[in-house]
């Protein structure tokens, strides 16, 4: 069994798709992994620009070299092994373009901010701001607006402590 891709008339010939019987896993991938969920996967590959992982058969998501570490790092050669299984966070899907961003930095974050400040007034603060700025494209007025709501806020918790 075969699906017809092309028929050319003038030279007699047309083309099979034999892959085009299978769903495409790509159409299912942006509800298979959305936005900040964490996978699971094996290393197929280590580059100069980052570590692909296999998250099934089909899909590869790509570690960035700058999703890797909150520290610069000029390569992740060395410090990974492919066939290595690693859990990462879905930065971002693409069907179009078919291709997932994965990031081990998000998992620094999530585990730093779990932690006991989480009781304190500045974590939900620092969460929202998270929040805010992975939602879409902050401008710098917007950033320098959060900066002086925060400063603010501060100076009232001081004075109203003494």
């Amino acid at each position: 069994q075969a699906v017809v891709l092309k028929i050319d008339k003038e030279n007699e010939r047309f083309s099979l798709g034999v892959k085009q019987l299978e769903p495409d896993p790509w159409q299912a991938a942006v509800s298979n992994y959305p936005t900040g969920s964490l996978v699971e996967g094996k290393i197929t590959n280590i580059t100069d620009f980052g570590v692909f992982v296999q998250l099934e058969e089909g899909i590869e998501g790509l570690v960035h070299v700058s999703e890797i570490s909150r520290e610069k790092i000029k390569t992740p050669v060395g410090m990974f092994n492919v066939g290595d299984m690693l859990k990462t966070a879905v930065i971002n899907v693409s069907a179009a373009d078919r291709k997932i961003g994965l990031s081990l930095k998000a998992l620094e974050g999530d585990e730093t901010e779990g932690g006991a400040d989480s009781s304190t007034q500045e974590a939900p603060q620092k969460q929202q701001a998270a929040t805010k700025a992975s939602s879409g494209p902050s401008t710098f007025g917007d950033l320098l607006k959060a900066a002086a709501g925060t400063e603010e806020e501060k100076e009232e918790e001081e004075s109203s402590d003494k």
